[in-house]
């Protein structure tokens, strides 16, 4: 169900230029996912969703050099993010990159912490980084249980994935991830 609006339709063609099919076809999935949720929650505007689920990877092969290349500069912050977690760092550059395509402070928001996670989310970031994680693509047991949680209760489907991610990487979780997980736990009928 593709929203047909002129930004979306712009957000779309710009993200097929720049990703390879698979990972564009990724993005689509991610959006209707994410409009789908906004719409179940009774988010507002599920258009948000959309758009920001078709961004959210448009820096997913980039570095600093090519951004670099592209005008945007990459400041020392960014670049020791990429060094020290090159998997995550396109969602906090993509953002920028976004520019072109929406200046909504909501939906850029949203791209930013779809790898990662953080405390205190507003919903449609948690929309965003459910519907990352749990795409019809993504297969396995956990895809599948932050799927179902998804839609019985938003704030235990995002606990779920910031728990697999803390547990996945250890001490070497990145700080927001960790922040995520510590709020989203202690919330009302999580469980964990």
């Amino acid at each position: 169900m593709p929203i047909n609006t002129p930004i979306c339709a712009a957000a779309w063609d710009w993200v097929q230029a720049l990703l390879p099919e698979k990972r564009a076809d990724h993005s689509f999935r991610v959006a209707e996912l994410a409009y789908e949720l906004a719409i179940f929650h009774e988010l507002g505007h599920p258009e948000d969703a959309y758009l920001a689920g078709l961004l959210h990877d448009n820096a997913k092969y980039d570095t600093p050099d090519t951004l670099s290349a592209k005008g945007i500069p990459s400041d020392l912050c960014r670049q020791s993010l990429y060094n020290r977690y090159p998997k995550i760092w396109h969602a906090f550059v993509g953002p920028r990159q976004a520019l072109s395509i929406t200046t909504n402070t909501r939906v850029l928001s949203a791209m930013r912490w779809h790898t990662t996670g953080r405390a205190r989310m507003q919903p449609l970031a948690q929309v965003l980084f459910v519907a990352d994680f749990c795409e019809p693509n993504r297969m396995g047991e956990w895809p599948a249980t932050v799927r179902k949680a998804a839609y019985e209760n938003l704030d235990k489907a995002t606990a779920i994935i910031a728990q697999l991610l803390v547990h996945a990487h250890g001490e070497n979780c990145f700080w927001a991830t960790q922040a995520c997980f510590n709020d989203y736990r202690k919330r009302p009928n999580i469980g964990l």
